[in-house]
């Protein structure tokens, strides 16, 4: 067992652990007596080796980008947050998806299954239809709009079950609202797609 391993909430359990570490013999004894002096340095060293072992746990738990809350925003900062997509606003649990995100997905084009991976992390159930399927016969409901099948194959649909459209402001003032995960999907994947690629967000609510 681990010297830092202390039981917290049993001071004298605690203790009787620390004690196994020191040797036995008649010079020794005192560790087990709780009105000897000995056993009161003990009681002390267990106090501030608890401390110890939280801020160790703390530390730990600081760079794990699930849990930090003290260095998010070095961890923002090391992946370039704030930028097009991502902001350094919002809950600490947001914060820290927008930071996955970015260390997971934002090196390179991505396949139809890291799209699908990328919007279950935001909370979203999504299908990627490859543009050339709606050029052929059956065709899928609903109907996308296309000018040619040469046009449908560098055209990629993605339909967004169960969710709401991202937040624009009324008509005639086409504005986006920043911040919310439908405006995070949209941004995070028009950064991964293929330069020639169109995609058409479908939200299916």
């Amino acid at each position: 067992m681990s010297i830092l391993n202390f039981f917290r909430d049993n001071e004298d359990k605690s203790i009787r652990i620390l004690s196994q570490h020191i040797p036995s013999g008649p010079a020794w004894e005192a560790k087990t007596r709780p009105e000897s002096n000995f056993y009161k340095v003990l009681r002390g060293l267990v106090k501030e080796l608890s401390r110890v072992e939280a801020q160790i746990q703390n530390v730990a738990d600081e760079h794990d980008i699930n849990k930090t809350v003290d260095l998010l925003p070095e961890w923002e900062a090391s992946v370039g947050i704030p930028d097009s997509c991502f902001t350094t606003t919002g809950s600490l649990e947001q914060r820290r998806t927008n930071v996955i995100l970015k260390l997971g997905r934002l090196n390179g084009t991505a396949t139809n299954q890291d799209f699908v991976d990328i919007a279950e992390i935001l909370g979203f159930e999504v299908e990627v239809i490859p543009g050339s399927s709606f050029s052929l016969f059956p065709l899928a409901f609903p109907l996308p709009f296309v000018v040619s099948p040469t046009v449908a194959r560098f055209t990629m649909r993605v339909q967004i079950n169960n969710a709401p459209p991202p937040g624009v402001f009324p008509i005639p003032f086409p504005l986006i609202f920043t911040g919310t995960n439908s405006n995070i999907l949209e941004c995070v994947f028009n950064i991964l797609k293929p330069a020639v690629t169109v995609i058409d967000f479908v939200y299916i609510g």
